[in-house]
């Protein structure tokens, strides 16, 4: 087997440079957009971030459950 083993690259990095990696992934993350599949359309692209969509979320299951209280 030729060149050097994955686990003696990643050794080469620092513990500082190893933080700085972790906090820009980190701070990549709430910018990240989601995309839902429809059946209907194939892949849309969705506004917002993964905040964004859980409390989307949240909010219409909230109003499904007012809905069913206003029923019985």
């Amino acid at each position: 087997m030729s060149g050097a083993s994955i686990e003696a690259e990643l050794l080469k990095f620092s513990e500082e440079k190893i933080q700085r990696m972790r906090e820009t992934i980190v701070s990549f993350i709430p910018k990240l957009l989601y995309t839902r599949h429809s059946s209907e359309a194939g892949f849309q692209s969705v506004q917002g971030d993964a905040f964004d969509t859980t409390i989307e979320g949240v909010l219409k299951k909230v109003a499904t459950y007012k809905d069913q209280v206003k029923l019985s």
